[in-house]
């Protein structure tokens, strides 16, 4: 054999394991890029699902705020109004 065909035949065999190489690489990255993308998909489903029930909360509490707010307001509106006084202007 010459020297050549050596040559030849190991670049033939390193390219041939080299492309295998490459190629499983591509593919380990493009794993990794969808396990990564996923998570991320996963972790904004959380936080989308926390903050509506955080604005679920926020709302009811504020909603139950408003409520015992108007019924102190009307308290002291018509209390006096019980007592068989006129409300005062004051209250307002």
């Amino acid at each position: 054999m010459d020297l050549g065909a050596v040559l030849i035949a190991i670049a033939g065999v390193a390219g041939t394991l080299g492309g295998a190489l490459l190629t499983q690489r591509g593919a380990d990255r493009a794993k990794q890029r969808e396990l990564e993308l996923s998570r991320a998909i996963e972790e904004a489903r959380e936080d989308r699902a926390l903050r509506r029930s955080s604005y679920t909360e926020l709302h009811r509490d504020a909603r139950q705020f408003a409520t015992a707010l108007s019924r102190h307001l009307y308290v002291l509106l018509f209390a006096d109004e019980r007592r068989g006084r006129r409300p005062q202007a004051e209250h307002f």
